[in-house]
């Protein structure tokens, strides 16, 4: 009799009468049948059982696969034959990728995209970059919401951070499209956009970022993911407060080189001269890239270069500017005469008159004739220090 009813399709779907069909044959693995019950049914090999739930899938999703609470880690194969299958209606689909913790690897195996997008939504798929380039191009390379959300997942940015994104895959073309979306995209967390830029292949020469936000561009700096050079720099000085300044202090090397290429305002080399992030020896090379005459005739400049002097017995610079500073910088006297003290070999009598005649009284009078002021006794002066 039993036979005859399984033979025959004389039963109803429900959970105990597949459940004792299984162990009847003995083929029930709770586990199996709990967790992941279509793979269970698909691997018992019972034909009449499998054609029978084939013949009447929706109901089975409905009245037996979504009424067993734990049945989440269904085997990737028989879950995309689910997803797949057209018998089956989309809202129940959507019920499935909302029980099934099973990750999609492959998305090119998923045929519907708006099944795709809310498999993106739960964060149901593999994080690969190669299937966030597929997403991209089945949506007409196009950068979709969902993509963007997925990104956003904390758990799967950290994966995507640990593989750096292949430039040939579909094909050169597509991918640089796909990261300049990304690149662009001011909707990923700042956190999280910093993070992922390590799988950036590629240092752009030029790339329109004045619309992202301030941390995202500070990040493609310090990732080093802009080339340093004049088109990056004016669109940063332009666009973000002082982040052209950190693009050299994050690669000073390079812009000493190219440093015949870049329009300087002496605003941004007093904030090189300032910067604690350029060497000394870097600062020196920059003075000397220009003519003297930007030095000498701007006393914020010069005020600088006094304080790198003092500070640094290593700093060569041009005569003239030495001078310049002891006349027209706003260092205090006292530390003008301590510069002095240690260049003084580069003064003749009419620099050295110059240079007293500059200086407030009682200094300036050493320069009249036939004068002995009274100077404070000051180890800088005395060059007793």
């Amino acid at each position: 009799m039993l036979d005859y009813i399984y033979d025959n399709d004389f039963y109803t779907l429900s959970i105990s009468n597949i459940k004792f069909i299984l162990k009847n044959n003995d083929l029930l693995n709770n586990s199996d049948f709990n967790t992941k019950n279509y793979s269970s049914i698909k691997k018992s090999n019972l034909t009449n059982l499998i054609n029978y739930v084939k013949d009447n899938i929706n109901d089975y999703i409905e009245i037996i696969y979504l009424n067993i609470e734990t049945n989440k880690q269904e085997t990737e194969e028989y879950y995309i034959e689910l997803l797949n299958n057209e018998n089956i209606s989309d809202k129940n689909k959507i019920k499935l990728i909302s029980q099934v913790e099973t990750l999609i690897n492959d998305i090119n195996k998923i045929d519907d995209l708006e099944l795709i997008k809310h498999l993106l939504a739960k964060s149901k798929v593999s994080a690969t970059w190669d299937n966030l380039i597929d997403i991209y191009v089945q949506n007409g390379n196009e950068f979709i919401l969902e993509i963007t959300s997925f990104i956003n997942v904390i758990e799967n940015s950290e994966k995507l951070s640990e593989n750096r994104i292949k430039t040939d895959i579909p094909d050169k073309e597509t991918v640089k499209l796909f990261l300049t979306s990304f690149l662009l995209n001011n909707h990923i967390k700042d956190n999280i956009y910093s993070n992922i830029l390590s799988s950036v292949p590629y240092i752009y020469n030029s790339l329109s970022f004045e619309k992202i936000s301030f941390e995202k561009v500070k990040s493609l700096i310090i990732k080093n993911k802009l080339t340093v050079n004049n088109t990056n720099y004016n669109l940063l000085k332009e666009n973000f407060e002082n982040l052209h300044i950190l693009l050299i202090e994050n690669n000073p090397n390079t812009f000493i080189k190219e440093i015949e290429t870049f329009e300087i305002e002496n605003k941004d080399l007093l904030a090189l001269l300032e910067s604690e992030k350029i060497s000394i020896q870097i600062k020196g090379k920059l003075i000397e890239s220009y003519e003297t005459s930007i030095f000498t005739l701007d006393s914020a400049l010069l005020t600088q270069i006094g304080k790198l002097l003092l500070e640094n017995s290593n700093l060569n610079t041009v005569n003239q500017i030495v001078r310049a500073i002891g006349t027209d910088s706003n260092l205090k006297i006292i530390d003008k005469i301590s510069l002095f003290n240690k260049w003084n070999r580069i003064y003749d009598n009419d620099n050295i008159t110059t240079f007293l005649i500059s200086l407030d009284k009682p200094y300036s009078s050493i320069s009249e004739k036939g004068k002995r002021p009274l100077l404070e006794n000051n180890c800088q002066v005395s060059q007793g220090c």
